[in-house]
């Protein structure tokens, strides 16, 4: 005979058998904590994303998720949690591309954790959490046409003249200038096919 301390305990156990016996499986430990499970699910997510979508992931995760629910359980993590998130992060001043970041941050992770049977149910759904006004996106100023002139005129002395005005008349960002290779360049039809980026700014 089995007994428990708490009702609480007896229903997981209850759960936890029922879906052992319906899909052959046992759930993860009901302990595992928020900061346990992104380390398991970023480990996971490097074989299916990007580099920068991983690195991405992670430095939100550490700036502003684990000091909030890190330390929580993830079947105790609620809406009004992550909200709390998000909320700080617009107290902090944050701008609101990164505080939407790391909400899809949380939205991928605690998806995942829902679909691997480590939470019943996601914490994270259109109606319970919200993305609260950040700090407005600075406006760009960028160069006049005859400001664009003066800048190339004075460039003319340097060595990366030709990169500076590649990007000044075809717009390209500088990781997709330098992932260029010949046979993305046409010269005779002056067309240019951009077709991946480099960073030397991390490993890999």
């Amino acid at each position: 005979m089995k007994t428990f301390v708490e009702l609480k305990e007896a229903r997981q156990w209850l759960y936890d058998s029922k879906h052992e016996d319906m899909y052959g499986t046992a759930l993860v430990s009901e302990k595992m904590t928020v900061n346990e499970w992104f380390d398991s699910w970023s480990r996971e997510r490097e074989r299916l994303v990007r580099p920068n979508t991983i690195r991405n992931y992670r430095e939100r995760y550490k700036k502003n998720i684990k000091p909030v629910i890190g330390r929580m359980r993830m079947i105790d993590v609620k809406p009004i949690h992550c909200q709390r998130v998000l909320d700080d992060m617009a107290d902090a001043e944050y701008s609101e591309g990164t505080i939407r970041q790391t909400l899809m941050t949380m939205v991928t992770m605690f998806y995942s954790a829902y679909e691997n049977d480590v939470v019943r149910k996601t914490p994270i759904t259109k109606s319970s959490v919200k993305i609260p006004a950040g700090v407005p996106k600075k406006k760009i100023d960028f160069f006049s046409i005859d400001e664009e002139l003066r800048f190339l005129e004075v460039a003319k002395d340097y060595a990366y003249y030709d990169q500076f005005r590649l990007v000044l008349e075809t717009g390209l960002r500088t990781s997709e200038m330098i992932g260029l290779e010949w046979k993305c360049v046409d010269l005779e039809k002056r067309i240019i096919k951009v077709e991946k980026t480099l960073e030397y700014r991390y490993s890999g």
